[in-house]
Formats: structure tokens, C-alpha cells, sequence
């Protein structure tokens, strides 16, 4: 079992990837973030507490991850829209959500609860925020990338990006890490502070979005050659990572195997730093996005822990993960 973690000219390895990209800056540094579709998405079905027991919802049509859009033809932004509109309506409401990038229309009939409250069934969320690590800046695209996985509720929602915002994090504490317990960085991030960069994609490969200008020159990054996947070897490597709020730091870890073909989990490390270890006891939740350079080389990103053993985890190629940046 796995789980999800969260400035100069640089020469190039390899042609295929030189087309691409000019300039990055290597970052480190911790970022908090808030995305949200459209209108309420959808994350489960709940039994309305009535004699029957069902769920109005579900039972029209409507599916796990379908962004409510309107009731009635009358937009609902969010979830308290959702209740205003449940309150004035009638027999039966006209739901539309979007799904896939299509529209469609539900009818639903509302049930009063035993509590007195009209309800259709169904569990929303307004937006996914979390905390994570930035993985570098392209200046030449103003793009900024982080996580290296997709932000997603259980692993199975993944929202489209209509407005998305990411901000300085505050470290606060560290949950260590053990066998079957994953640790995590405790942050936090405030929604009124100026916006590191206005988020606009959200893929299996990270969190992508347009940069400030103020904020360049805050990520104090390096410059740093990019390695092709090709160029990668099993052994000795390094992540950055801030676990103490103290900055970027780097850390030693082994590159213990290469899949040049599988998504976002193409290598196996194992942090063997004794530092780190102390601190974190391996790789946890708000480490995703952690820059793995080996030889110098930018060569992808923290993504994921496993859980039976946290000192080891995954890490994603960068050339997949600039991919979606281009």
C-alpha cells in the first residue's frame, strides 16, 4: 500500500529534452494550496434518515465526482447555495452537473429528514487544500510545479482546476513516520496572504500553475542541469525537502530500481540519511514534490510512501513531469 505525499541557465542532457525546456530553478520549499471545480463536487452517497433509506440522489443518475453546477437553473457556487436552493424548492428539482466536461440534467426529488431539513443524499466538498513541496520553476514558461501526483479525495476524485491558488506554508511540526502509521508535515497557510502562483492544472503528474513575479525570487532555487530518465542509475541520489522549518534541505537517499514506462511511480528510494531519518523516520505526507537530483542532475520528484515500510517510497521522472508543464 502506498499514499500520496501534497535562478540561472542550466545545460541540457539530451536533445529530446532540450526542445523543451531552457530554464528551471530547483525549489524545496514548502506551499500550501486550495483548488475548486466549478461548484460542489460530489465525494459520496448518504442514506437520507428516513423510513426508507435512500439516497435521492444516487437513485437519479447523479455519479461520484459530478460537480453540482445549478438547481433549477439557478447557480449554486458552493455548498450553502446547494442548502438555500434545497430550502425554496419544490416536489422536484432539476440538478445539473458537469461530468467530463459535459453538461447534464438530473431530476431529483428532495426527502425531508427526520430532522425536518430537505436533503437529496449526497456528501460535497467545496474545494481540496492540502500542503506539498515545490518541485522547481520555469522561468521561460512562468510555470511553477509541485507535488508530482494529482491532488485527489481518496485517491479517486481528481477536481479540474476553475480556480486554484498556492501559498507560502508555515511549518509547524512533524509527525514521524512508522511501519503501517504514515507521518506527516504539519503547515499551515493563509488564505489572505499574497498568492505565490494562480494554479490552472491539476494532472497525474502535479500541480501546475502561473507564477507571480514577486514570488521568483522568493523560492531562492538553483540552477540545475535536467537529467532524461535515460541518464538515471540505481544508487546513491539526494532529495530536497524543508522537514524543519528551517528551509530547503538536502538529504542522501538510494535509488534502489528504475520503470522507465509506470506513471508517476518510476523509481524506488530509500532514504538511507541518518538526519532525515531522526527527524521524519523516512518519507512522509507534505515531502510529494521533493526535487530528487543525483549527479547534479534534476531527475524527478518525491510521490509517494509506502506505507509497510516509510523509509521507502516512490519518485516520478521530471521529464514526465515537464511534460505537462510544456
Amino acid at each position: 500500500m502506498t499514499i500520496m505525499l501534497s535562478v540561472v541557465s542550466i545545460s541540457i542532457c539530451t536533445d529530446a529534452v532540450s526542445a523543451e525546456i531552457r530554464q528551471v530553478y530547483v525549489s524545496g520549499e514548502l506551499a500550501g494550496f486550495d483548488l475548486s471545480d466549478q461548484g460542489p463536487i460530489v465525494v459520496g452517497f448518504d442514506q437520507v434518515s428516513t423510513n426508507d433509506g435512500v439516497s435521492p440522489a444516487q437513485h437519479s443518475g447523479i455519479n461520484i465526482g459530478d460537480v453540482i453546477y445549478s438547481i433549477d437553473g439557478i447557480r449554486t457556487e458552493d455548498i450553502d447555495a446547494v442548502k438555500t436552493r434545497l430550502m425554496c424548492s419544490g416536489e422536484t428539482i432539476t440538478v445539473t452537473c458537469l461530468r467530463g466536461g459535459e453538461s447534464m440534467d438530473f431530476d431529483v426529488t428532495p426527502i425531508v429528514s427526520d430532522e425536518g431539513d430537505k436533503a437529496i443524499g449526497c456528501w460535497l466538498k467545496n474545494k481540496f487544500t492540502g500542503i506539498g513541496t515545490i518541485t522547481c520553476y520555469i522561468p521561460e514558461e512562468n510555470q511553477i510545479v509541485m507535488l508530482g501526483h494529482s491532488v485527489s479525495n481518496s485517491g479517486s476524485i481528481v477536481p479540474t482546476v476553475y480556480s486554484g491558488a498556492m501559498y507560502k506554508a508555515h511549518f509547524m511540526s512533524v509527525k514521524k513516520g512508522e511501519v503501517n502509521s504514515p507521518g506527516e508535515i504539519r503547515a499551515c497557510f493563509d488564505y489572505s496572504a499574497p498568492v505565490i502562483a494562480k494554479l490552472e492544472t491539476n494532472s497525474n503528474s502535479g500541480l501546475y500553475g502561473s507564477i507571480n513575479p514577486w514570488a521568483a525570487s522568493w523560492l531562492n532555487g538553483f540552477s540545475c542541469t535536467i537529467s532524461d530518465k535515460y541518464s538515471i542509475k540505481s544508487g546513491h541520489a539526494e532529495i530536497i525537502c524543508d522537514v524543519d522549518g528551517n528551509g530547503p534541505q538536502s538529504y542522501d537517499i538510494e535509488i534502489e530500481s528504475i520503470n522507465l514506462n509506470r506513471g508517476e511511480k518510476n523509481l524506488i528510494i530509500k532514504v538511507v540519511d541518518h538526519e532525515l531519518l531522526d527527524l521524519t523516520g523516512g518519507i512522509i505526507q507534505g515531502m510529494s514534490g521533493s526535487p530528487i537530483l543525483q549527479d547534479g542532475c534534476l531527475i524527478g520528484a518525491v510521490t509517494h510512501v509506502l506505507v509497510n515500510d516509510p523509509t521507502r517510497g516512490y519518485g516520478i521522472f521530471i521529464e514526465n513531469m515537464l511534460e505537462v508543464a510544456n
